[in-house]
């Protein structure tokens, strides 16, 4: 950053802007550290704590959507038991 700090302004300033190159070269890597990355790292555990809770919602609507199936199979089988054995009384009956 320096280096190129340097040149740059160098080439535009002449004397007075290498001169000033190097504190503005600081000035331009602290707030680069202190305030971009910092906002890049917050957006990125945003994002990560959006994904985790969409993934958290995701799985718990799978587990409420299997224990309903399993709730259902669990039904139909009651009612195919209920009416197997009805049919099975009425079998003798109208064999008579």
């Amino acid at each position: 950053w320096i280096l190129i700090s340097i040149i740059v302004l160098g080439r535009m300033f002449g004397i007075p802007g290498i001169l000033l190159a190097i504190p503005f070269a600081a000035i331009s890597d602290i707030i680069y550290k202190e305030i971009i990355l910092r906002r890049l790292e917050q957006r990125k555990e945003d994002k990560n704590a959006a994904l985790a809770e969409a993934e958290a919602k995701r799985n718990a609507d799978y587990t409420a959507m299997r224990a309903a199936k399993e709730a259902i199979k669990a039904a139909v089988s009651k009612e195919r038991n209920t009416n197997g054995s009805a049919e099975e009384d009425e079998k003798p009956e109208n064999d008579l």
